[in-house]
């Protein structure tokens, strides 16, 4: 994957891109791994966009994406899914099983002499056990909806592969069954049930997403009235097999039909037109006579792609534009009045300092041409600057004064009054038009991509004062990574009922499964009010809301101890998978792979040399700080215990602004772990350590660029062993078994989760022979996953063989079951050896048993727990030497030196040894049998 990754990276973000493949290059199949195949010509269709949800609060999360290409005589699709197809040899088909649907509209088609509003024609593929099915119906109703089946299904062949949760296949369509030349519509569905012969949870999934309120928008369904707006207008020479291609506009995007034409009912870009910089003065060159452009929206866009100056003053002699300026380097769009009100309304919240993101646009090339030109697949999108919740709401019917309160984290949920703090008022400015239902749209922007997990609404309404809530109590949720082009995720239905009387905050909490978002939008129309003549506000007045907020799916990584650094050293990235670059590759390109194990010797940096080059020139030479580099490292089971990630860099040829490092389990939400910094110019090796050990599969490592150049060769994730404690001799041949852990002192590590009950930690000692024998009840509980007992022996120990701890789990309390531990050994508290581990729980306990001695005079045990660490005892054991009374005693008197002066104590014993504490282990033990005497301290993070 890598090489082909590496590959592959050398042409991204290179417009246009070239594919070389011919027909003859392809075998039907339905592998799809033909070059016709680009690999970022895939259309994906994601989960929420479905016509019919299973149910109301439950969005199927089945997808698909979908590709085309054309030759002169076929269109070919390909089509993959994230499940396998389902149904039986009796229950199958449309409504009844896996189905694929692709329905096409060309303009100008009729049937008799009566031209089509709705569609042409569907091509239908669906899955069955016995030998998947191919129909193509003709739509013999050209205004209505009346399908009938064509002989042979017109020439269309197919081919599918059934994976385990995936269906592949190819569609290979002869352009003339389908009466297509130049171009034509496309819609693509796909339905199927959740268990094969199971008809009643079938649902469809459209692309590209409806883009009304009324979910599920079947005014808008290709049997109603073939909607242009939304469908997809695929130009065959667009994607004609052996040129270049032009990548598909985004769905959710705006259309831009052409360039400088003057024509009704369409969205225009212009550019300055040799050294023309007014848009009169640029028509009068591509269309032959200057125009004054009066009724159209205009959009004034700067060489950074940021909104300058807005006309949207409408009819002569006002609404004259003919000298509105193009500004140097950019652009500006046009949108004519007659377009749908969907359209121009959106269109219209369009405001200065906006940023504007376009789509298969050549401004170079068009400009160059000095003419008007239709522009197949362009299109732009906009996003509002700012964070917390955005207004994109028609600024003309909807009012709303500040957002800041959406965002702030109150919910004010005892709001009883529009004026308690909390409460934003969103007016409706028409509402005596009982014709209008005015849209507010807020966009919630979360700051960076997240891992979306629910989506949280507050709305308030007070019905005596004319606040309501949505109509028909529908919002419809859409998603974005860029806040560009959004996806659509669903309709959901909100709490409450806004009665006479009664006033209150009501709170929907929304299940978003599988989104990765920085924005998260909500849309919502206001609905007709309950006030009946003489009343002239026919549509609530208001609306309002107190938060809109989103809960995080967790990264799922696993933390554990502090790395110690000093052990050994292994590299768990060393050849393993990476991807998820985002740079601009124009630059040359070098032989690096981030975890091939090869690095730069000396200063070495030739085209051949193992560097990988984050470029990020734009587009015409500029650098574009909008980039960032994100290599993500797939370790597989390798990703355990992992304490930091190196680089081997080159700051010379250009430094980072950043270099963040991340991981994560589900290669979706991310905990940043890390920062590194290099120093200095030379190559080098850069790094971090993490403040605690994780557990996860993928590691990310992400670098902002500070100029045009950041060099790495080689990213390694490192995992540090520690080294095991050396034995101190072998067990004596006699020995018993003797607990030397009663009494001693210990220090408890932990971050956070001190109780303050009757299980709290000043109740419990856990080395004063008290063992609670699995009993919930007794012993102390801290409410942290993994914690750290560091015991102090007092002295250094020889002898040590045996080690134990008596972790329980208790499920009726609440209680998980215990992991495991980890035993290490130190003669200074700083430095550990590993002794062991166990998994084993045995007579409530524990416990690791050696077949040798070692030393130490700390004991350290890592206790991890799938709740709470609960537990009353740890021990440690010596192997105390059983001597043989039947061996004769030497009881002959030992002879004294009487040169050497001999001191006698009192009690004829020696000098009792002194703890950590500085107090004689004697005196200590006295005070831990009243006390029952403990240190302990939180970990530094």
């Amino acid at each position: 994957m890598k090489k082909a990754l590496a590959l592959m990276l050398a042409l991204m973000m290179i417009l246009p891109l070239m594919i070389v493949a011919n027909a003859a290059d392809f075998a039907l199949d339905g592998k799809l791994d033909d070059n016709i195949w680009f690999d970022r010509g895939w259309y994906q269709v994601g989960a929420g966009d479905w016509e019919k949800p299973v149910s109301a609060d439950k969005p199927r999360n089945e997808a698909f994406d979908i590709q085309y290409r054309s030759d002169a005589e076929f269109l070919y699709v390909g089509v993959k899914t994230n499940f396998a197809p389902k149904a039986t040899d009796d229950v199958s088909g449309n409504g009844n099983g896996t189905t694929f649907r692709l329905w096409t509209f060309v303009d100008g088609n009729s049937y008799g002499e009566v031209a089509y509003t709705t569609y042409n024609y569907i091509v239908e593929y669906y899955y069955k056990p016995s030998g998947n099915v191919i129909r193509l119906l003709e739509n013999r109703a050209p205004t209505a909806n009346t399908a009938s089946v064509i002989d042979n299904a017109g020439g269309i062949e197919a081919k599918d592969v059934v994976g385990e949760n995936s269906w592949t296949f190819e569609l290979k369509i002869p352009l003339t069954a389908i009466k297509a030349t130049t171009s034509l519509r496309t819609y693509a569905s796909l339905g199927t049930p959740t268990v094969a012969g199971d008809k009643s949870d079938f649902s469809t999934l459209w692309f590209p997403f409806f883009g009304d309120n009324e979910f599920p928008g079947l005014a808008d369904a290709p049997y109603k009235r073939y909607n242009k707006e939304k469908s997809l207008l695929l130009d065959l020479a667009s994607i004609k097999m052996g040129s270049p291609l032009v990548m598909p506009r985004p769905a959710g995007t705006f259309e831009i039909t052409n360039f400088a034409d003057y024509i009704g009912g369409t969205t225009t870009i212009m550019s300055r037109v040799d050294g023309k910089t007014t848009i009169g003065e640029v028509s009068e060159i591509t269309v032959g006579a200057a125009k004054d452009y009066n009724y159209f929206y205009l959009v004034a866009v700067g060489a950074d792609g940021k909104v300058t100056a807005i006309n949207h003053t409408l009819n002569r002699p006002a609404g004259n534009k003919d000298s509105f300026v193009i500004p140097e380097g950019g652009y500006v769009l046009l949108a004519n009045a007659n377009l749908p009100a969907a359209v121009t309304s959106s269109f219209k919240t369009i405001a200065v300092g906006d940023e504007v993101k376009l789509y298969n646009v050549d401004l170079t090339a068009l400009s160059a041409a000095k003419t008007k030109a239709v522009t197949p697949n362009a299109g732009f999108a906009f996003r509002k600057p700012g964070t917390g919740v955005i207004n994109y709401s028609d600024g003309e019917n909807i009012s709303i004064s500040a957002t800041t309160k959406l965002s702030d984290g109150q919910k004010a949920s005892d709001a009883v009054a529009f004026s308690n703090a909390g409460v934003q008022l969103i007016m409706n400015k028409k509402p005596t038009d009982a014709t209008i239902n005015p849209s507010v749209n807020l966009a919630l922007n979360l700051g960076s991509i997240k891992r979306v997990d629910k989506l949280v609404l507050n709305f308030y309404h007070e019905y005596n004062s004319m606040i309501g809530l949505p109509k028909d109590n529908k919002v419809m949720v859409y998603y974005s990574t860029d806040g560009f082009e959004y996806r659509r995720h669903g309709s959901y239905t909100i709490n409450g009922t806004a009665a006479a009387d009664t006033t209150g905050v009501v709170e929907t909490v929304i299940d978003l499964p599988d989104v990765s978002a920085q924005y998260i939008k909500v849309s919502y129309d206001i609905g007709a009010s309950p006030f009946a003549a003489p009343e002239t506000k026919v549509v609530w007045e208001f609306t309002a809301m107190t938060e809109i907020g989103v809960v995080e799916r967790a990264s799922e990584v696993t933390y554990g101890a502090a790395p110690i650094t000093d052990g050994e050293t292994t590299n768990v990235a060393l050849n393993k998978d990476w991807f998820g670059i985002d740079y601009n590759r124009k630059a040359a390109v070098y032989s690096g792979d981030f975890t091939d194990g090869v690095v730069v010797e000396g200063n070495d940096f030739s085209y051949g040399a193992p560097w990988f080059a984050f470029y990020r020139n734009g587009e015409y030479g500029n650098i574009d700080y909008s980039k960032k580099g994100d290599v993500i490292i797939d370790l597989g089971e390798n990703g355990k215990n992992i304490g930091g990630v190196r680089l081997q860099a080159a700051p010379s040829i250009g430094e980072a602004e950043s270099i963040k490092v991340y991981a994560s389990n589900n290669a979706s939400a991310w905990d940043e772990v890390g920062t590194i910094t290099t120093s200095g110019t030379g190559i080098q090796w850069a790094g971090v350590d993490f403040a605690k050990t994780i557990d996860a599969r993928y590691i990310k490592v992400s670098v902002v660029n500070k100029g045009m150049f950041f060099m790495v060769s080689e990213i390694e994730v490192l995992t540090y062993e520690l080294p095991d404690a050396a034995s101190t001799g072998d067990l004596p041949a006699n020995y018993e078994a003797s607990l030397i852990s009663v009494g001693k002192p210990y220090e408890i590590i932990s971050d956070g989760g001190e109780r303050d009950d009757g299980y709290k930690i000043d109740n419990v000692v856990l080395t004063d022979g008290l063992k609670h024998g699995g009993a919930t009840g007794s012993g102390f509980g801290l409410s942290v996953t993994y914690a750290e007992f560091i015991l102090d022996l007092g002295e250094k120990r020889t002898d040590l063989f045996k080690f134990a701890a008596d972790l329980i789990g208790d499920a009726s309390w609440g209680i998980g079951d215990p992991i495991g531990i980890n035993v290490l050994v130190s003669d200074n508290g700083e430095n550990f050896f590993y002794v062991g581990s166990s998994t084993t729980l045995a007579d409530n306990f524990f416990t690791v048993e050696l077949d040798n001695m070692v030393g130490g005079r700390y004991v350290k045990f890592e206790c991890e727990v799938a709740s709470h660490v609960w537990l009353s005892e740890i021990e440690v054991y010596a192997a105390e030497e059983i001597v043989d009374e039947s061996e004769p005693v030497d009881e002959s008197e030992p002879i004294v030196d009487e040169s050497e002066p001999v001191v006698e104590s009192e009690d004829e014993s020696e000098t009792p040894p002194t703890g950590e504490f500085g107090a004689p282990i004697v005196a200590l033990l006295l005070v831990l049998s009243i006390s029952g005497f403990v240190v302990i301290k939180r970990r530094k993070v």
